[in-house]
């Protein structure tokens, strides 16, 4: 792009003829400076429209601005004119954005200029003349589209041609005493000088009633007005939401609530068929945007077969229904039985070279979830037979079990086995109730010193502290910091080979 200026152009035409050259033609072009033409004429008592033509080509971005003159420049606003078809710029600017002053108006011409490449002043027009006997008036507010069976309404807001411009606009509705079930409507969002909010019942615990609405308008000079819009009656009985759960394994149930719309805590009560509500429990749900999420331990509660969520949300003292589902519980009871591995009945008992009572961790840890997750007793040996046998994850090559024998083990059982990759992971895991077997080393439950690992059983969350059962000494069994046995974790090639971490979730999905 060549950046000149307005004038005469020579233009010259070469070639090489013979290795020389030549001149083949000579033209001339000539770029003239604009001249644009600018009239204002008056549309209504309150506006006037520039009208800008014989616009060149290469200008673009006609802005205009435009002040009166009295006090100087103090009123003076730019407006970007629009294109039109046939190469014409226009706009229609309001007296209201000039505070309605009488007097005359003054409006120049300016663009983006392709050639020189700036933006730069193209005319001064002769302004207009105007007179007014007006003041800035508030913006209107009106009620619109009122369906009280579909249990909604729009607020439109609106600047005229005569009103202050909308800054921002809070709409206000409730319909119980003490405004218990009020709800603020926001939005700064202003198109082409309206606002419209659509107030909705399901934004108020989905209550019938004669909704009072008001509407508070703040302006850009900085008042704000208020507007009472009186009363509507919304009578859309029909809930938004609903809730859903899914079983994550080990007693664990997820929740979810959909079509969460109004305000307040999500709390909901969990309850079995059994003995009416004797082990109702209250549970605090997460709420982002309309959706509430949260978690349901049936080991906290007691019977199987049909279980009851009712869902109700907490907002100015008092509570509110939302929705209620049942689901299923087959079993409750996920304690594990406590197996040592130097038990008189196996500890003797030799795979390859080595006991139980040598290197059956692994084995004795799985056969302890495995009884928990299973409701089933399975025993230490039971495991260690089965990867002895059929794996070549158990004494054969190496000392003990390796990572991927317990993935395979989980996997036999029916269980579904997850590496844990963080520290974090590990930590959401026990808090949401589920078993991790884990390999350490070089701590108390490994006191052997480098290069021999052992496999110990995680369940349970206390205070960033977790329960360990050690199944190679009971006495250690017991609450230990979750970080401490993450730091401890095995290095050992045996246990992270194709894990990255010798920490496995094992769950009953």
């Amino acid at each position: 792009t060549y950046t000149g200026d307005y004038g005469s152009y020579l233009i010259h035409t070469y070639a090489v003829v013979k290795g020389q050259m030549q001149i083949i033609s000579a033209t001339s072009i000539t770029v003239p400076k604009p001249e644009v033409t600018v009239t204002v004429t008056k549309v209504s008592d309150t506006s006037a429209k520039v009208t800008v033509t014989d616009v060149p080509v290469y200008i673009h971005d006609v802005q205009l601005p435009t002040w009166t003159s009295k006090n100087n420049q103090d009123d003076i606003k730019w407006y970007k004119a629009t294109k039109q078809a046939d190469g014409s710029y226009t706009y229609t600017f309001y007296a209201k954005n000039h505070n309605f002053e009488s007097g005359h108006y003054n409006v120049h011409v300016y663009g983006t200029s392709e050639v020189t490449h700036s933006f730069e002043g193209l005319a001064a027009s002769d302004g207009i003349d105007l007179t007014f006997n007006q003041s800035l008036t508030n913006p209107r507010v009106t009620v619109q589209n009122h369906n009280a069976a579909k249990g909604t309404l729009q607020v439109v807001i609106a600047e005229t041609e005569t009103s202050k411009a909308i800054a921002s606009v809070s709409v206000a509705a409730w319909s119980e005493s003490n405004q218990e079930n009020i709800y603020w409507y926001t939005s700064s969002n202003v198109s082409n000088g309206k606002v419209v909010i659509t107030v909705d019942e399901k934004y108020h615990h989905q209550i019938s009633g004669n909704y009072t609405v008001h509407a508070y308008v703040k302006t850009k000079d900085g008042e704000t007005i208020g507007y009472n819009l009186g009363q509507y009656a919304l009578t859309n009985t029909q809930t938004t939401a609903s809730v859903s759960t899914s079983y994550k394994g080990t007693g664990v149930y997820g929740v979810t609530v959909s079509g969460v719309y109004s305000d307040g805590t999500v709390k909901y009560a969990v309850w079995s068929d059994v003995n009416g509500q004797d082990d109702i429990i209250w549970y605090d749900a997460t709420t982002s945007g309309t959706t509430a999420t949260g978690l349901i331990n049936v080991t906290n509660h007691s019977g199987t077969g049909t279980y009851h969520v009712h869902v109700y949300q907490s907002d100015n003292g008092k509570m509110y229904f939302l929705t209620s589902t049942d689901f299923t519980v087959k079993q409750t009871n996920y304690s594990n039985p406590y197996y040592n591995q130097r038990d008189g009945r196996w500890g003797n008992t030799r795979y390859g070279y080595y006991t139980m009572a040598s290197t059956g961790c692994a084995p004795t840890s799985l056969a302890m979830v495995f009884s928990a997750l299973t409701n089933t007793e399975v025993l230490p040996t039971t495991v260690a037979s089965y990867l002895y046998n059929n794996t070549v994850e158990f004494n054969r090559g190496t000392e003990g079990t390796t990572g991927n024998g317990i993935l395979v083990a989980s996997r036999q059982w029916g269980l579904t086995p997850t590496v844990l990759k963080s520290s974090s992971a590990l930590s959401s895991t026990l808090q949401e109730g589920h078993y991790v077997v884990a390999a350490v080393q070089q701590d108390k439950f490994s006191p052997w010193g480098w290069g021999t690992s052992h496999e110990i059983v995680l369940k349970g969350y206390s205070n960033g502290n977790t329960y360990v059962s050690d199944p190679y000494n009971s006495a250690n069994n017991g609450w230990y910091p979750i970080a401490s046995i993450w730091n401890e974790q095995s290095t050992q090639s045996v246990d992270v080979s194709g894990l990255g971490n010798p920490f496995v979730k094992i769950t009953d999905i």
